[in-house]
């Protein structure tokens, strides 16, 4: 596992108003594909086209299922791509989730998935999910 931690933005808002730009310029961001992420989607990969980091920039994804599903479904990707076991990557150590009720979401859920203990921090717009060290023995994938 890597030594450096990281941040993830997880967006399944499909009018998201936030910096796309500025937080892919410190960290990885998913973001749901939509008529307005689009065009700011578009924007970050044509500003930044060179000098590809996998540690930091924008993965678009579509929602084809209802947004829980989604973001269970997509959860395990992103743990799978950052879990720092690929030498360039660097690991996770919370992911910023926007555009879900926290109260749509089970922790129990979520840590099967991921196979880990975590904690989660709701806030006003978003909840973050904190990677804990104890890990399970049977993990779903």
């Amino acid at each position: 596992m890597g030594a450096v931690k990281t941040e993830i933005y997880f967006i399944l808002d499909k009018n998201w108003k936030g910096d796309i730009h500025g937080l892919s310029r410190k960290c990885p961001i998913w973001i749901c594909k939509s008529k307005s992420n689009d065009v700011l989607i578009n924007k970050v990969w044509e500003k930044d086209n060179s000098n590809y980091d996998p540690n930091r920039g924008v993965t678009s994804f579509e929602i084809k299922d209802t947004v829980e599903n989604t973001f269970y479904n997509f959860l395990g990707i992103i743990d799978d791509h950052h879990q720092g076991g690929y030498s360039n990557i660097e690991e996770w150590n919370k992911i910023v989730v926007f555009g879900i009720d926290f109260k749509k979401v089970k922790k129990t859920e979520i840590e099967e998935i991921l196979g880990f203990t975590i904690t989660i921090n709701v806030l006003n717009d978003c909840f973050e999910i904190i990677k804990e060290e104890k890990h399970f023995e049977n993990r779903i994938i």
